[in-house]
């Protein structure tokens, strides 16, 4: 039997059903011999729900608890954390982990939001005598002025192969709550990775870590342009034959019925300690109110279906695009999150000398609400005036191509419109 994998997880009481159902899925997939130590790092887990882990039993798996009753003390510079990225403070242990499992060398750290889908051996084998460890890059989150040497070298901190020796000989538990103290945080804990591995980060294939946000928004030839895609021709292969899907939603599936995604997770859950108890998953149910109260219900699955009825737009958002390969899929990405459906959206090519031309082009492809232009004078007033001129919806938003908009703005906007009827609305927080 070879090497064991050592696995570690870090679980509070509010995350034990989807780890739990995690682990059951790795255990599901093994291969008979592969020997798995499951380490999971518990801040305040309660005796209950330890208990229930423990009923996961299979040959060559032994589980581990690394109890912690809060996670570090740091002065967390919170200002620019975004606020629709769902985590928590217990990320902040991650930084700790060389330290807490101190007689181990190598680890495959995980998020608990994960499934698995096949036997771990190949990615633990990956060679990182050399570096910190081993990651998929997160590219559609886009990369902000203060972060701007990470272009290209950003990676996503769910699913981390560490080399935790190497961690240990250049005090990276210190560097990393060093930075995450004075750098500039958009994540609980991600920043901070990508800033200290700097130069010292193997990048591994998509199907490592295939984030749902990346299967959502993106269309398989961006994803193929972006990163590493192994033995796949469509969307659906890359979803069957991923080693590690990650379950990185607002609306998690195990609260909310997102398709293929929760069928996903009920499959494993049914083979899980909670299999006796019956997975009730509501539709995603929005309530808003324009000039009456209505109920939305949102099908993420055919929103694209939605997205071509013929609704007359409120709305025109403008975005002048140069460049914007690095977010500019985030940024729709965040419009297409919107609970309004009855907008139009501009985008105004400025001269990209990067692909960006050709990955909003497959976004309206699909939607019938976005119209390209092009916009030969250089700079963003001339794309917002050329955009402007063709917009038809009484009410106008700029963005720029990097730009976020926070939860469910657009709805805000229409509600309050409909009470104040002004000509003008200024936003006092970053959208």
């Amino acid at each position: 039997m070879d090497e064991a994998i050592n696995i570690v997880f870090i679980c509070d009481d509010g995350y034990v059903l989807p780890t739990t159902v995690a682990i059951t899925s790795i255990i599901h997939n093994k291969n008979n011999d592969t020997a798995i130590n499951i380490n999971i790092i518990g801040r305040n887990l309660n005796k209950t729900n330890r208990e229930l882990i423990d009923q996961i039993k299979a040959k060559n798996v032994i589980v581990n608890y690394i109890d912690v009753q809060d996670t570090l003390n740091l002065s967390v510079n919170n200002t620019h954390l975004l606020s629709n990225i769902p985590a928590n403070s217990s990320a902040l242990l991650k930084f700790n982990i060389p330290k807490l499992l101190p007689n181990i060398d190598k680890v495959l750290y995980l998020d608990g939001d994960i499934i698995v889908q096949n036997d771990l051996s190949v990615l633990y084998g990956w060679n990182i005598s050399e570096v910190y460890g081993a990651a998929v890059k997160d590219i559609g989150i886009g990369i902000p002025k203060e972060l701007a040497k990470l272009k290209g070298n950003y990676f996503n901190s769910g699913v981390m192969l560490l080399n935790l020796k190497k961690m240990r000989e250049d005090n990276i538990s210190e560097k990393l709550c060093k930075y995450r103290e004075n750098g500039y945080n958009r994540f609980m804990d991600q920043d901070a990775f990508s800033w200290v591995f700097y130069g010292k980060t193997l990048f591994l294939p998509i199907k490592f870590n295939l984030l749902y946000s990346v299967y959502k928004y993106d269309t398989y030839e961006t994803i193929a342009d972006n990163y590493r895609v192994e033995g796949c021709k469509t969307k659906k292969e890359l979803l069957n034959n991923a080693t590690i899907v990650h379950l990185c939603s607002r609306e998690k599936p195990w609260k909310y019925y997102v398709p293929t995604f929760s069928d996903l997770f009920k499959k494993y859950y049914a083979l899980s300690p909670y299999k006796n108890n019956e997975l009730i998953l509501p539709d995603i149910t929005y309530v808003h109110k324009a000039s009456e109260l209505k109920k939305l219900i949102v099908d993420y699955t055919s929103s694209i279906e939605q997205h071509k009825k013929n609704l007359k737009p409120f709305i025109s958002i403008i975005i002048p695009v140069y460049n914007a390969h690095d977010y500019i899929q985030h940024c729709l990405g965040s419009i297409y999150a919107q609970k309004q459906e009855n907008i139009e959206l501009i985008l105004v090519d400025n001269n990209s000398e990067d692909d960006s031309k050709k990955i909003i082009e497959s976004y309206a492809r699909s939607d019938k609400r976005i119209s390209i232009f092009e916009e030969k004078k250089s700079g963003a007033g001339n794309a917002r005036n050329l955009g402007l001129s063709k917009a038809s919806a009484p009410y106008v938003l700029f963005l720029d191509a990097d730009d976020l908009l926070a939860d469910n703005i657009l709805s805000f906007f229409v509600e309050f419109e409909a009470k104040v009827k002004s000509d003008i609305y200024l936003s006092l927080i970053h959208i």
